[in-house]
């Protein structure tokens, strides 16, 4: 077996590590007022912020801005969510 093939089954078989920790409930959002009394989005993810929603009047208006690296929020639609996981959606 060359490299090429055992990198090709570990990146199968951490894939496969991934999609069974898939986890049993869902996100949550958090909303937090700082010292200067502005207010903050936060999605959370078994008790950890994983992304936190852009200022407004900032480029980042209306995103998503990852705080954990490996994870992605994107919105769907006028109500939706999708939360990822290096390309596997937890949602």
């Amino acid at each position: 077996m060359n490299s090429y093939q055992r990198s090709g089954r570990q990146r199968a078989a951490r894939k496969e590590k991934i999609m069974a920790k898939k986890p049993e409930h869902e996100g949550a959002f958090q909303v937090e007022e700082d010292a200067d009394g502005e207010v903050h989005l936060y999605m959370v993810h078994d008790g950890v912020k994983i992304a936190e929603r852009g200022r407004p009047d900032t480029s980042e208006a209306k995103t998503w801005i990852p705080l954990v690296p490996g994870y992605s929020v994107t919105d769907v639609g006028e109500n939706g969510l999708l939360v990822e996981f290096e390309g596997v959606t937890l949602n």
